[in-house]
């Protein structure tokens, strides 16, 4: 069985995840612990899927995608500034994206090929959600909070910083490959991947580590 060298930064975020469980309860968000579980399941299982005697891992990422979107809009929620009109706005909007995920999924692109339309809605609607939380986050009134020690803070530049770099790289997944980009021998795609996986997932840990200092 292989693992990716990125994918230590994947089961550290669960790790610290876990050692900061009594905080992110405390800041409504302990359900990142399940996540980066099916997470770190789902990445291992792809990168050795041949071992299955599968022809492709495209499921699997389009599970991944479906799953960390439900339980990011879910986040997006505990972490917005929302009156009660806008709450109402949010779960309706919530509801139709996961709503067309699913059908996207089984019965648009489909379950074995990989469902470029929901990365690309979900990647958006992240940088959207992300960029409104550090915004509210730079603006908010309560002068005594230190910007860098806010658990929201970092994982939301870490979700921003991904979904971004995500976009662009799929958006020029077809002329990295015509035109043969490399970095290292490596398409440039897979090459730059693993270290926007590294930021996300830094990012996060520092985050969890954040939400246990605020305890004590």
């Amino acid at each position: 069985m292989t693992i990716e060298w990125f994918q230590y930064f994947q089961l550290l975020s669960l790790l610290l995840a876990i050692v900061s469980s009594r905080g992110l309860m405390a800041w409504h968000i302990r359900g990142f612990i399940p996540l980066l579980v099916i997470i770190n399941v789902i990445e291992i299982t792809g990168v050795n899927y041949k071992l299955f005697g599968w022809r492709n891992n495209y499921f699997l990422y389009n599970i991944y995608l479906l799953v960390n979107e439900i339980f990011l809009l879910y986040f997006f929620y505990r972490m917005l500034v929302m009156d009660k009109r806008m709450r109402e706005v949010y779960q309706i909007i919530g509801f139709l994206v996961i709503a067309f995920l699913l059908l996207n999924i089984t019965l648009l692109e489909g379950f074995w090929k990989f469902n470029t339309y929901s990365l690309i809605l979900t990647q958006l609607i992240n940088v959207v959600i992300s960029c409104i939380v550090l915004f509210q986050l730079v603006y908010s009134d309560d002068d005594s909070r230190i910007l860098f020690k806010e658990p929201f803070f970092w994982i939301n530049a870490g979700t921003l910083f991904f979904s971004l770099g995500t976009i662009v790289l799929f958006g020029l997944h077809r002329y990295i490959i015509s035109n043969n980009i490399q970095i290292d021998h490596k398409s440039l795609y897979r090459a730059l991947s693993p270290i926007l996986n590294v930021i996300l997932y830094t990012a996060w840990g520092y985050g969890f580590f954040q939400c246990s200092r605020k305890l004590s």
